[in-house]
């Protein structure tokens, strides 16, 4: 699965999560053996990302 921010710092916090690596400068992406697996990576990444954001801009 990718994801793209639209901030260069989002993807560098979402990099945390085991298994997540950067793609581009905006952009990660992580593979998962089965769909929950890919599902609970992808709500981990989110929630990191809105952490950062809100340490960023309150």
């Amino acid at each position: 699965m990718a994801v793209e921010f639209d901030a260069e710092h989002l993807a560098m916090a979402a990099t945390v999560v085991p298994g997540v690596r950067r793609t581009g400068e905006r952009k990660v992406a992580y593979t998962s053996g089965t769909m929950y697996d890919g599902i609970r990576t992808f709500k981990a990444v989110t929630t990191i990302a809105s952490a950062a954001v809100e340490e960023q801009y309150g």
